[in-house]
């Protein structure tokens, strides 16, 4: 009986001593669409793996801001981030394809273009700088909230303090309506509201519920001005040093999460919009066809604005997909 406890120890001691553990930053909760797909990918690496690989989240911004975090990748501080599309363009400008104005109508457009050239553009442009993506993902299309004015037509923005996530195309777009861009991180933004220090932001409605940010916000416009998702991404260093099987592994197991990952983002952002309406007084102004036709079309006036940020062939590339 001695004997095989001893086996026993031996056996656990060993699966300790040649485990790995590799560590991934993102700024939002882990209840939001993708902190349950990561904690989803930490649960399949690690079962998968028979617990040779470990992974460690560090949600909430904690470790890193999402800009922070792709130079924590580059020097091997963290092996894995899941940032938005418009902080990764610090690296590749070309991912600000996702914020601009009106270019995609609706989820199915967004998803052919992350298995269409577009997603094999920015990813190899992406490796130049020394980062693999690895994986497309959803959050949503983004809604304007603020707290002093309801927002019905463009204009109605000018001379608004509004956060953005920095991207140019992201600002620019607010600049054409004569709001001022606030450039601040994520897991500030819940202070700039309390504190008043911005009239209002944008985002998704998983995002505003979670955060609680329409504690202090009056109103909510649906105009869908712009898009966020995420791209799942390693360092081209770390990628390269691990063996075929540990890729396969990760790669089966974040293909399980992505998957999940598109139908809890769908899910978390019907259920958190009417958490909204259940739990605040703001006011939610719906976007009828007049309306919308009336943003779309002040928008695409400007779209040659961005042409030499984005590329008017990726831009093109996208309309082809509608």
């Amino acid at each position: 009986m001695r004997i095989f406890q001893f086996l026993v120890l031996i056996f656990f001691l060993s699966i300790y001593c040649y485990s790995k553990t590799f560590r991934i930053s993102h700024v939002v909760s882990d209840n939001s669409p993708k902190g349950l797909a990561i904690s989803f990918f930490k649960k399949h690496v690690e079962f998968n793996s028979k617990g040779k690989i470990k992974i460690e989240i560090y949600p909430n911004g904690v470790l890193f801001d999402d800009r922070e975090a792709l130079d924590a990748l580059k020097r091997g501080i963290i092996q894995f981030a899941a940032p938005s599309f418009s902080k990764i363009a610090d690296y590749v400008p070309e991912f600000q394809i996702y914020d601009m104005p009106y270019l995609f109508k609706s989820m199915d457009q967004i998803h052919r273009s992350y298995i269409s050239d577009v997603s094999s553009y920015l990813k190899q442009k992406a490796l130049v700088k020394g980062f693999v993506v690895l994986a497309f993902w959803d959050n949503g299309f983004k809604v304007i909230t603020t707290r002093d004015k309801p927002i019905l037509k463009p204009l109605d923005l000018k001379g608004l303090k509004i956060r953005t996530q920095g991207s140019f195309v992201i600002n620019k777009t607010l600049e054409l309506v004569g709001a001022k861009p606030v450039v601040k991180p994520f897991n500030v933004v819940i202070d700039l509201l309390k504190a008043g220090i911005i009239d209002g932001q944008q985002n998704t409605f998983s995002n505003i519920y979670t955060q609680g940010f329409y504690k202090y916000q009056n109103y909510m416009t649906l105009s869908r001005l712009g898009f966020l998702g995420y791209a799942f991404i390693t360092s081209n260093k770390f990628w390269n040093s691990l063996n075929s099987k540990e890729k396969k592994l990760i790669m089966n197991a974040l293909e399980e999460a992505t998957a999940f990952e598109y139908r809890v983002a769908e899910e978390k952002n019907k259920d958190n919009f009417i958490r909204i309406k259940i739990h605040s007084n703001m006011k939610i102004i719906k976007m009828d066809s007049k309306m919308l036709k009336l943003w779309e079309e002040y928008f695409k006036n400007y779209y040659s604005i961005f042409y030499p940020v984005v590329g008017k062939k990726l831009i093109d590339e996208v309309l082809r997909l509608e």
